[in-house]
């Protein structure tokens, strides 16, 4: 792998780091270490609806994500359906993500 060299990176660079952390923790964890060894700094948004990770911090957890969405997590994992799960914690996701970008651009 190509080192980028610490200067490659603005300080105010924040990467907002959207994934499942509840069965994708382990990968997420090395992608959370990178960016944090090269001065980035890591806004983490769990978006999986079977439980979370102590791997490193969260800071917007899947609850918050579903309630983006208009529901609540457990009405989420209660519809018992991977596909309306993926669908709805990405509405929610993009709801968050659209609130951020609209109060960065103002």
């Amino acid at each position: 792998m190509k080192k980028v060299p610490k200067t490659a990176t603005p300080n105010n660079l924040n990467v907002v780091m959207v994934g499942c952390f509840d069965t994708k923790g382990e990968d997420f964890e090395c992608l959370y270490a990178c960016l944090v060894k090269y001065g980035v700094q890591v806004t983490t948004m769990n978006v999986g609806v079977l439980g979370t990770t102590d791997r490193f911090p969260v800071t917007i957890q899947a609850e918050t994500v579903a309630l983006a969405a208009g529901l609540k997590l457990s009405e989420v994992k209660a519809k018992n359906d991977r596909g309306a799960a993926l669908e709805i914690m990405g509405n929610g996701a993009a709801n968050i993500l659209s609130e951020f970008y609209s109060r960065k651009i103002k």
